[in-house]
């Protein structure tokens, strides 16, 4: 349930909401998740002058949840409530006869995970001619804990008998920990925008670096029964012993070929460099958990005013540290305008594979993501 009021004044204007959220999740078969979310906002726009306008507000929410654990996954306490308290302010101006627009602002937020977290930001954009732009920005961000990096009990699939376990089987388990702190952010990102008579093209780049990370710590390994028969048990903890950097940039080009036709496209490069810190016990190495690159390219022709059609290719990279291969996926689609009121589509995707994998667990054993050939009918009546 969502509530909003909104209101006017002679040069500024307020909002204010309020929302209730309960959930159920059930259907993953790990844990039962009852959870009721309240959340109330506030929002205030005042425009100062002629390309000067500030916006501040402040936002709390209560989370609610109740666990009902499986054998695989428990959270202690199984019934918990947090709060969390937010406030921003952010001033946009414009400088140069509004050729140059500058953003400037910070998030700060209280949790009961971490306390207090200040996220502040600065951007700008140029505009250069009527058809080129550039733009740039410098940003804190922080990812707070989750419940279940401080509450979990996540037991993994139990390992054959080694010689470096001395002929047990073993078991390892993901524990929370309430020392595990917030992972920071530095993010630089910039770009370049054109705008031609048929072709259009943004590039953006960046650079993240990354410290207190989240690391895979194991700690002394115990002897347990259940289940039978008598195995090691390994426990590992989250910490904050990974620190690193990414980079990668994204060009996106649109071409209008003619009146019925479009071609669109799209390329991203990723560079993920993380490493552990003095001190660690990991040997996890996540960076092979992205894809290092990424395309698609989009043809869109209309024949008639009642007839479309839609063709997208995509490419994406092998994903190394999880062994799952790159993949091409070709999706289609035809639409007909039968009347006014009446449309008609149908839509093939992953034309290319019966099926593909996508993503899969490297600790619990869960069934990979695995896409398949699909195809969609789809009728619209608006009346």
């Amino acid at each position: 349930m969502l509530g909003r009021w909104n209101h006017a004044f002679s040069r500024s204007k307020t909002s204010l909401q309020l929302y209730y959220d309960k959930t159920n999740m059930g259907a993953n078969n790990l844990l039962v998740d009852h959870q009721n979310i309240y959340d109330l906002n506030f929002q205030h726009d005042i425009r100062i002058q002629e390309g000067n306008e500030l916006i501040w507000g402040v936002g709390y929410r209560h989370t609610q949840d109740k666990i009902y654990p499986s054998k695989a996954v428990t959270l202690n306490p199984d019934h918990r409530g947090f709060s969390l308290f937010s406030a921003f302010t952010q001033d946009e101006f414009a400088l140069f006869r509004q050729r140059l627009r500058v953003t400037v602002g910070s998030k700060f937020e209280h949790n009961e995970f971490t306390g207090f977290e200040m996220e502040p930001n600065a951007r700008f954009l140029w505009m250069m001619s009527g058809k080129q732009s550039v733009w740039g920005a410098i940003s804190r961000a922080v990812r707070t804990p989750a419940r279940s990096e401080e509450d979990v009990r996540l037991l993994g699939d139990v390992m054959p008998p080694s010689p470096a376990t001395l002929g047990l089987p073993l078991q390892t388990a993901i524990w929370g920990s309430h020392a595990f702190d917030s992972e920071n952010l530095i993010a630089y990102e910039g770009g370049y925008r054109v705008q031609l008579v048929r072709l259009s093209a943004d590039i953006a780049t960046f650079y993240d670096s990354y410290s207190d990370l989240q690391s895979a710590e194991p700690q002394n390994p115990f002897l347990a029964l259940d289940p039978m028969p008598v195995h090691l048990v390994l426990p590992i903890i989250p910490g904050n012993k990974r620190s690193g950097a990414t980079h990668g940039m994204e060009l996106f080009t649109e071409w209008k070929g003619a009146a019925k036709w479009k071609l669109s496209g799209s390329y991203s490069f990723l560079s993920i460099n993380t490493h552990t810190n003095a001190g660690s016990l990991d040997s996890s190495n996540p960076d092979g958990s992205s894809p290092r690159h990424q395309y698609y390219v989009r043809s869109s022709f209309d024949p008639t005013k009642q007839l479309e059609q839609d063709v997208t290719l995509r490419y994406v990279h092998s994903l190394d540290g999880l062994a799952i291969p790159s993949y091409y996926s070709l999706d289609a689609r035809i639409g007909w305008k039968a009347a006014s009121n009446l449309d008609f589509s149908i839509t093939g995707k992953n034309l290319t594979n019966n099926r593909h994998v996508e993503f899969s667990s490297d600790f619990i054993g869960t069934s990979p993501t695995q896409v398949k050939r699909t195809f969609h009918a789809g009728l619209t009546w608006r009346f």
